[in-house]
């Protein structure tokens, strides 16, 4: 091999492996980062291709930033209370009534939020039938959570209309 052959090589090396490594990157016009009150986001403007590609074997998403997710996983030890509770009626115009049927009532709350988790009230258990007011509150899908001894027992889906 010559002097020449070797330069050349050397020369059509340098010129092509900077377009293999630099595969990953992309042009974008525009992004940063943003924080509130309800977490961080990082987040990208003008990516050329988004959309997903997808076949039998798997999905593709395009794109600079891909989505994750971080799940902490609570309440997995078995729940040793019982406890049988309705909600009616629902839906409902001005209240609910939350019946328990359980003779110790001590320690049982019931957690009114919104669709987006915000606390609307918190009611203290403290008869068999209690009624909720939801006269105030606008249309819409609600959640109420009862408790007992901090350990959440059941869910319900509350329809006002």
């Amino acid at each position: 091999m010559t002097i020449f052959m070797v330069k050349r090589f050397l020369i059509i090396l340098i010129l092509f492996v900077p377009v293999c490594v630099m595969a990953q990157s992309g042009a974008v016009t525009s992004g940063g980062n943003a924080a509130g009150a309800g977490g961080k986001v990082s987040y990208s403007v003008g990516q050329i291709a988004t959309d997903p590609i997808s076949s039998s074997n798997g999905k593709i998403t395009q794109g600079m930033q891909q989505p994750y997710e971080i799940f902490v996983l609570t309440g997995i030890k078995g729940n040793s209370i019982k406890l049988n509770a309705a909600v009616y009626p629902n839906p409902a115009a001005g209240f609910v009534v939350l019946s328990i049927e359980q003779k110790n009532l001590s320690g049982i709350t019931c957690v009114l939020t919104d669709m987006q988790g915000k606390i609307i009230s918190t009611v203290q258990v403290k008869s068999g039938q209690t009624k909720i007011d939801l006269s105030q509150l606008a249309q819409g899908a609600y959640q109420m959570q009862v408790f007992q001894n901090n350990e959440s027992v059941k869910i319900f889906k509350v329809i006002k209309n």
